[in-house]
């Protein structure tokens, strides 16, 4: 709206010029507050930060980091993940030992942006181990994707029989106890609750067809 009221009725290249660097910078400066989330996504990140800003000084030290990423589920997964995340953060590090929300929303959205980088390549390689084509594994992350509505990026058993239904499977209830057996051999357990990654859902999906129960993706 600001550039509009400055716009001129007939623009010459200068002027056009100046008004989409005015935008840029705009974009940029926006970008710099909100590392490119939504507001929805702002909100939760900013209920987690102040959870354990317990001084309200507006930072959090490194060490509880750990647990703000835990309340958010996104901490690493892997001692490959841990490592990649430490030097993440000696990187971003100015030798204050703290976070602002801004420096916080930077580590956040590159961790996102590495973790997005190395789940995809995981996913096609186990799309691949599986015989799917990548056209076939990504069509199977937007069925994922549709289940998954807490973007957890993980299934639980109930989800899972969303899942197969979304799919056009119905299995009688015997059946369906046998797959998410299957499922449960696939999946991650922890005390004794077990949820599907999408590397597990393909690992499943390559089970059903063996047995006949559901088609090619």
């Amino acid at each position: 709206n600001r550039v509009q009221e400055r716009a001129p009725a007939h623009l010459d290249e200068e002027s056009l010029w100046k008004i989409l660097s005015e935008v840029r910078e705009f974009n940029y400066q926006e970008y710099r507050l909100t590392a490119g989330y939504q507001p929805f996504e702002l909100e939760v990140m900013k209920d987690a930060f102040k959870q354990f800003d317990k001084d309200h000084s507006g930072q959090i030290s490194f060490s509880e980091l750990t647990a703000v990423l835990g309340s958010m589920n996104k901490l690493p997964k892997s001692k490959d993940e841990q490592n990649r995340l430490m030097a993440l953060i000696r990187r971003i590090d100015d030798g204050s030992g703290e976070l602002d929300f801004t420096e916080f929303l930077r580590l956040l959205r590159t961790w996102d942006n590495t973790a997005k980088r190395e789940e995809v390549k995981r996913e096609l390689a186990v799309g691949e181990e599986c015989g799917f084509r990548h056209e076939q594994t990504r069509r199977a992350k937007e069925i994922f994707s549709l289940v998954d509505q807490d973007n957890s990026r993980m299934l639980e058993p109930s989800e899972v029989r969303v899942l197969l239904q979304r799919a056009g499977v119905n299995p009688k209830p015997q059946e369906m106890q046998e797959i998410l057996i299957w499922a449960s051999d696939f999946a991650q357990h922890r005390k004794k609750v077990w949820t599907l990654d999408m590397c597990g859902f393909l690992r499943l999906w390559k089970k059903l067809m063996e047995n006949e129960i559901v088609g090619d993706l």
